[in-house]
């Protein structure tokens, strides 16, 4: 512990560890500062990777690249996208599942429970020697049998 000053304001700390540099109000702003810098050489590093010429993946010419995931020029694009989709209805033609469409089984319903009135959920709470609503959450539950 050792008495200290604010590095950026100079207001007297006080005793404080010997590893605190800023008051309250300062290190929410220093911690502003340093988070801003991480992001800002965080960004030019992406953008140096970027800046690197690749080929393109589809016509082999060089590319700079807008961003890391890019693999084509905007023209190859498109004609990637297509011959991928061809490849793809080709393939569904080959599978032999194209003008076969079937619809998917509904489930049936589960035949449905009496229900029960009041009165007679009461009547085997009683006959039972517990109460209505342990009764309702039995039946639920399917802890009591239904009668």
């Amino acid at each position: 512990m050792e008495i200290k000053y604010c590095e950026r304001c100079g207001v007297l700390l006080g005793m404080v560890a010997a590893n605190r540099k800023y008051c309250l109000n300062c290190y929410s702003i220093a911690n502003l500062e340093r988070g801003r810098e991480r992001n800002r050489k965080r960004t030019e590093a992406k953008r140096k990777e970027t800046a690197k010429p690749v080929p393109c993946a589809w016509c082999g010419k060089p590319l700079v690249r807008r961003n890391v995931c890019q693999k084509y020029h905007a023209e190859c694009s498109k004609a990637a996208y297509a011959d991928s989709q061809k490849k793809l209805r080709e393939k569904y033609r080959e599978s032999g599942k194209s003008g076969q469409y079937k619809k998917p089984e509904q489930k049936k319903a589960k035949p449905k429970n009496k229900d029960y009135t009041i009165d007679e959920i009461k009547e085997k709470a009683k006959e039972l020697g517990t109460t209505y609503g342990k009764v309702v959450l039995g039946l639920q539950l399917g802890t009591i049998d239904r009668w």
